[in-house]
């Protein structure tokens, strides 16, 4: 039967009708921006087959079976999911007869993984930072507390009223190990889960903790992969490995640390075993900074690209993988339109706010960065997708923390709670990889100075574009706003006429004497300003002698009908030639 036949003949309902024990079809996700997003996280998507286990106590959450782990939602969430009833699963999930594997210690134990590591021991004396990332349930509080024991505090992140508990390792006193809310990817839906991905992304801690359910392994390996991606020092701590050995069941610890490059720890945070070990492959990672390991997934002929086992179907892969592209485009186009309000509404809220909350620091610090060839708009539009492939392809490796997109003939970066070293790594890295790639482009570059509250977009977009049409004027690669001096008054001038008028108006007398004798009094005038009324240093500075100065700025003042003698009558002028310049 194909997939719209079975479409006609099923019979829709809600998750959240589902009694116990019974199995359904997942149809439609509905929901919105990060709450469709958060749905997609979790595996919950059209085609996949659940079972409804059990509900709490107080009927809410709910606990589902789905791709083979289990799942906790919420029952006014699961009201936004569509199913179809059916008498039982197609796919068991059941384990196979036999996992070949290689006994542990092996590639992970101390001195063997190491060894590998080509990373530099950070400076004597440099606090070792972690942060403990994981799923929800899956027992971060409880490692937590073997980590630290009675060294914790807790308090509060800054803005919000999430608990945040950090304390030191016991035994090693320049350590701080910090307790992230549970968090299923890095496109968060929660107010905890915006600290989470925040925390990694902003604080920057010198080595990760990712603790995984082996119980549920699946489900903790999306967000394990997105982790890998930030290429950060990182160790896997397997918990709950006495359920799985206590179930008859095995996990291949090494395989799991060839595959993804990291140290793999089995672990029972409830029993403590296994976390003196854990504490020792944490430490080494963060003091000598060793990344995880790279994998080419090609050979010399760029095939084959990836392997499937035999019992993965890739009607079903591929159908996941179609729906979280779709899902992830819609989400970024969401999160343009909103940006793009922002800037052209910044008083109308209700239209951004909301929207971006799951994505940004709304609170925080923004930054505009404007990228521009002069002529985007008349560019070839092939050419032109291609430009801004390259420049975000390039963004997407380096940072997480950027939107950009399109928009009034230029390529739009937005930084949120940025410092200015990697503000500037960030962009003169675009810059340099387009040179690279694309020679025959010149791109220039404005950025904004930086603003708190989204609500301030608008004038960090604005003096981005002043910024980037300087670099234009000047041709030159990038120029900061804030190092504009003058200039920041004057690009941010929309209507050019004026100042044009203002500027020939002023210099007119010199244009037409310079004209009609072919001198250069414009020039000479420009000089004598710049250095402040010193004919010796006119002179020395257009090699000519200082008595055919004294001359022509005689004339100069005769035509000007002004002696120059005062700051007024200078400034205009300087602000004639500053306009003339632009």
């Amino acid at each position: 039967m194909i997939w719209a036949d079975y479409l006609e003949k099923e019979t829709h309902m809600k998750l959240n009708e589902l009694k116990i024990g019974q199995c359904a079809r997942i149809t439609s996700v509905g929901g919105e921006g990060a709450l469709r997003q958060h749905f997609l996280d979790m595996g919950v998507i059209p085609g996949a087959e659940v079972t409804l286990v059990k509900l709490a106590p107080m009927g809410d959450p709910m606990e589902l079976q789905i791709h083979g782990y289990e799942l906790t939602l919420r029952v006014a969430d699961a009201g936004e999911i569509t199913i179809n009833p059916i008498d039982e699963r197609t796919r068991k999930h059941e384990r196979p007869d036999r996992i070949y594997k290689s006994d542990h210690p092996g590639l992970g134990e101390t001195g063997k993984y190491h060894a590998k590591g080509d990373g530099e021991k950070l400076p004597e004396g440099t606090k070792l930072t972690f942060a403990l990332v994981g799923n929800q349930n899956c027992g971060k509080t409880t490692l937590f507390n073997q980590l630290t024991g009675s060294n914790q505090h807790v308090g509060n992140f800054p803005g919000v009223t999430v608990d945040c508990k950090s304390g030191m390792i016991k035994g090693h006193e320049n350590t701080s190990v910090t307790d992230l809310p549970g968090i299923y990817s890095m496109s968060p839906y929660s107010s905890e889960e915006i600290v989470s991905r925040n925390f990694v992304l902003n604080e920057k801690p010198k080595a990760i903790i990712n603790i995984v359910d082996a119980t549920n392994i699946e489900r903790n390996m999306y967000l394990t992969m997105q982790l890998l991606e930030m290429d950060v020092p990182m160790v896997l701590a397997l918990n709950m490995m006495d359920e799985v050995v206590g179930n008859s069941g095995s996990i291949d610890i090494n395989g799991m640390e060839n595959m993804l490059g990291i140290p793999v720890i089995p672990i029972s945070a409830a029993k403590n075993e296994g976390v003196d070990e854990l504490i020792r492959h944490a430490l080494h990672i963060a003091e000598y900074q060793e990344k995880p390991e790279r994998t080419d997934y090609c050979d010399e002929n760029d095939l084959p690209l990836m392997t499937v086992p035999w019992e993965v179907y890739l009607s079903e892969m591929i159908k996941d993988l179609s729906i979280r592209i779709f899902l992830q485009g819609t989400t970024d186009e969401e999160i343009t339109r909103a940006l793009i309000h922002a800037i052209e509404e910044p008083d109308n809220q209700e239209n951004y706010r909301k929207v971006l909350l799951p994505y940004l620091d709304i609170d925080g610090e923004f930054q505009v960065v404007l990228f521009t060839t002069g002529g985007l708009d008349e560019m070839d539009t092939v050419e032109r997708k291609r430009l801004g492939y390259r420049l975000q392809i390039y963004l997407e490796n380096i940072t997480h923390n950027g939107s950009f997109f399109y928009y009034d003939a230029n390529f739009v970066l937005i930084m949120n709670d940025v410092s200015r070293k990697d503000f500037d790594e960030i962009v003169e890295g675009m810059i340099s990889r387009t040179k690279r790639r694309m020679p025959e482009v010149h791109i220039s570059v404005g950025a904004g100075s930086k603003v708190v509250d989204i609500a301030n977009l608008r004038t960090a977009y604005q003096r981005a574009k002043a910024a980037v049409n300087m670099a234009q004027h000047m041709n030159r690669d990038m120029v900061h706003f804030d190092e504009m001096g003058i200039y920041r008054l004057l690009y941010s001038v929309s209507d050019k006429a004026i100042l044009k008028e203002m500027s020939e108006d002023l210099l007119q007398p010199l244009l037409t004497y310079d004209a009609k004798h072919n001198s250069n009094y414009v020039e000479v005038l420009e000089k004598y300003l710049e250095y402040n009324g010193s004919i010796q240093a006119v002179a020395e500075a257009m090699y000519t002698h200082r008595n055919t100065i004294i001359y022509r700025v005689a004339n100069i003042k005769k035509l000007l009908g002004t002696e120059l003698d005062t700051t007024e009558e200078r400034f205009q002028y300087q602000m004639a030639y500053y306009i003339r310049n632009m």
